[in-house]
């Protein structure tokens, strides 16, 4: 086996994936939603959620688009462009104007068909319309039903809880899932601001929960095509992992780690068989 800690921080190095997608499509799905509830507080989407897997599949050869839920504008919350969360993939963003564009003017259309895979980032403004858009809702269920890869971290799997597979069934029903946490809610000032909590939801709707400690980023185990993972920290591991997975290699995963597909270690991460 190569150095594979040495492999993911090669791979994660904003212009330097090592990692090939050449000839692959992925669709990255941001929210629409700029207020949280009737606070009138700015929120939307978390600048590195968006920018780290665009830049991580951008490198590795695979061509990106970037949609929001209702097309136009993607608001990005502005606390994740503030100094202490300002990372080189966030720098990079701010620097690329073809990028801000693509945020500005995000498409919305009515066919999805020609992409591998679909990815939702967090921010809180997902909370609001990913549970909510019947053309969001009916964009992802294809995916799902066709087998193709489904992906989201931090708050992005609000925008999952809506999604039956065709049986009805919840997609996270019976699965290890992750997402931000009620504790981190809580940390953060807003358990009183979301339309719900993710972790309880997800639990709700039959998702077997797991987290770690806050903030932290943890191991876990690919299975096969539905990916979450719990915070902002765990981003990398799961932008590796959709790479990866989608493109038939052995999966990266947190902190630089490669993970045995046998085992079930499963805290923050899941890329789960239908």
């Amino acid at each position: 086996m190569a150095n594979i800690i040495q492999e993911a921080k090669e791979a994660v190095i904003p212009g330097e994936s090592k990692t090939s997608a050449s000839g692959k499509r992925i669709l990255i799905v941001a929210t629409s939603h700029d207020k949280l509830g009737d606070s009138g507080q700015p929120t939307g989407c978390w600048a590195e959620e968006l920018a780290a897997p665009y830049y991580i599949f951008k490198d590795a050869g695979a061509q990106v688009d970037v949609a929001s839920i209702k097309g136009g504008k993607i608001p990005i919350d502005i606390g994740s462009l503030a100094e202490n969360f300002v990372t080189p993939h966030v720098n990079r963003y701010l620097a690329d104007e073809s990028l801000k564009e693509s945020v500005e003017l995000a498409f919305s259309k009515e066919s999805f068909s020609n992409y591998d895979a679909i990815y939702i980032p967090g921010g809180h403004g997902i909370m609001f319309d990913g549970p909510n858009d019947k053309h969001f809702i009916a964009v992802v269920e294809k995916f799902w039903t066709e087998g193709k890869i489904v992906a989201s971290v931090c708050h992005g799997p609000a925008g999952l809880v809506a999604i039956r597979a065709p049986d009805g069934i919840p997609i996270v029903k019976g699965k290890k899932v992750c997402g931000f946490s009620n504790a981190e809610e809580a940390a953060v000032g807003k358990t009183n601001k979301v339309p719900f909590l993710l972790e309880d939801k997800l639990k709700e709707l039959g998702g077997l929960y797991e987290a770690g400690p806050d903030w932290v980023c943890h191991n876990s185990t690919c299975f096969t095509n539905l990916t979450l993972l719990h915070n902002v920290n765990s981003k990398h591991a799961m932008h590796l992992c959709l790479v990866e997975s989608s493109y038939g290699t052995d999966c990266e995963l947190s902190c630089g780690l490669k993970t045995d597909l046998s085992s079930y270690p499963f805290i923050f991460f899941g890329l789960l068989k239908r």
